[in-house]
């Protein structure tokens, strides 16, 4: 995390917690795409959902692949617009633009896996440019929960991290149950 009395907040690439994870979903896609070769019965009910994990393995190993490219350079960034994650996309997203900013916990009780959930207004979400990779999980999370996932999941921030930097610039998130009040700029 840079200096508190800087303008921006940012957080930078861990490469080797990507490359791990990169490798841990090839690892898994390569098991499944041999169960899949080697299945000696292809109307076995086990035969399909490795047929559907496979693809979603593959998704996630890219998604680490990926932000290994960006070595040690800022994923997460924010500020007094707003906040840029890289891996969503290029664009800056401004707190006006945001409808709510909750963290969510993956595994209740743990803060491992804790996850903060993003939904925009519907009129910026219609022209928000997001990453080809991200739209695909993006598309497959709507149903789940209709926003954008922002993880510390490698980068070289905590959870502890964002929250503090969610209060500096958009103090009201903690209320973001309801639509946030626009006076978080």
């Amino acid at each position: 995390m840079q200096d508190p009395d800087q303008d921006a907040i940012g957080f930078a690439a861990r490469p080797a917690a990507n490359i791990a994870w990169a490798l841990f979903f090839l690892g898994f896609g390569i098991l499944f795409i041999t169960i899949l070769w080697l299945a000696p019965d292809r109307s076995d009910p086990r035969y399909f959902v490795v047929l559907i994990v496979t693809p979603l393995i593959a998704l996630f190993a890219v998604y680490f692949g990926r932000s290994v490219g960006r070595w040690r350079e800022t994923i997460l960034t924010f500020d007094d617009r707003g906040f840029l994650d890289w891996r969503i996309s290029d664009t800056r997203i401004p707190w006006s633009a945001v409808e709510s900013f909750q963290r969510r916990a993956a595994y209740p009780g743990f803060r491992f896996g804790s996850y903060f959930l993003v939904r925009l207004e519907p009129t910026y979400q219609k022209n928000f440019s997001v990453k080809p990779l991200y739209r695909i999980a993006y598309w497959l999370n709507t149903g789940l929960t209709g926003g954008y996932f922002v993880m510390p999941l490698g980068t070289s921030a905590r959870v502890d991290d964002i929250e503090r930097a969610l209060d500096r610039y958009c103090p009201r998130w903690r209320q973001s149950i309801s639509p946030l009040q626009r006076d978080c700029a």
